[in-house]
């Protein structure tokens, strides 16, 4: 005599065990598969699950299985490739990280961000007018570009030795008098400005025979003074590495006119390097201090 087993009926009764797990099976029919599959398409549609798709994986049905044996299907309600989601995600980050930060490199930088510049001044000061019509001097307004780390801004009353009698009168000198009057600077706007990481010395290169023209492009010729050059890392770099070519007599440093490659001779420029020994460092620690 055989005895039955916990999931099988016994004396032709149903076996109150099995007809439990019956009722507590969880069932999905076709319309709240449908129902979740409209919730969920616009997440999954970025993974390239259609809505089509997804109802396919989330209907029930009899499943034949080995020894004969019918079992109802009851599938998950996410597909396989949910598990690759989290490698994906962190891929896409990646990539566009990786991208964003080349981007950020390569353009963030003053080639890009400050070449051009040139902001509206709080007065019309033209070095048209005053270095290349009327001949001054650079060092007669920035008097510390030789002996100085910075090309120093006038004080109102160099302007003033000129405008006391010249222009006196003229409105758009309204704002240089009153600061002469008043004894408060010109609130001018910096257009050339290194980083804060970056170490520059302006009276060692003038004393060197580097023009002003070499970094601050033809500014005896600007109506408005604008940022010519890039005086980027690679623009200062390739100078110290070739000093010869941007040389030039002392005393016509300041003189922005005057072309050395039509006046010297060829071999002046090495020369010039040897006697004046002129070997600018091109490692980190020369600028990065």
């Amino acid at each position: 005599m055989t005895r039955a087993g916990p999931g099988s009926a016994s004396h032709g009764r149903p076996n109150p065990l099995a007809a439990a797990a019956a009722r507590c099976r969880p069932r999905l029919d076709p319309a709240r598969a449908a129902a979740v599959a409209g919730k969920m398409s616009f997440l999954l549609g970025l993974g390239g699950v259609t809505i089509p798709s997804l109802e396919q994986s989330l209907q029930t049905g009899p499943v034949k299985r080995a020894g004969g044996r019918v079992e109802e299907f009851v599938p998950a309600i996410f597909p396989k490739w949910a598990n690759r989601l989290p490698v994906m995600v962190m891929a896409a980050v990646l990539w566009v990280g990786g991208g964003v930060t080349a981007g950020v490199w390569y353009y963030f930088t003053p080639k890009y961000t400050r070449q051009g510049y040139q902001p509206i001044q709080p007065v019309n000061f033209s070095h048209a007018t005053h270095a290349d019509q009327v001949g001054i001097d650079c060092r007669y307004c920035h008097d510390g570009v030789e002996t100085s780390g910075y090309a120093n801004l006038p004080p109102t009353a160099i302007c003033m030795n000129c405008h006391n009698q010249v222009l006196r009168d003229d409105p758009g000198l309204a704002l240089v008098r009153e600061s002469h009057d008043l004894e408060k600077p010109v609130p001018w706007v910096r257009v050339h400005r290194l980083p804060d990481y970056v170490y520059f010395h302006h009276a060692v290169h003038a004393r060197r025979g580097v023009s002003c023209d070499h970094c601050h492009g033809a500014i005896h010729q600007m109506e408005e003074v604008a940022h010519a050059q890039p005086l980027s890392m690679a623009f200062c770099l390739d100078c110290h590495r070739r000093p010869a070519p941007n040389l030039r007599p002392l005393d016509q440093v300041t003189r922005l006119d005057w072309e050395p490659h039509q006046h010297l001779p060829a071999d002046w420029f090495a020369a010039a390097v040897n006697a004046w020994g002129v070997n600018p460092p091109s490692h980190c620690a020369a600028c990065h201090r």
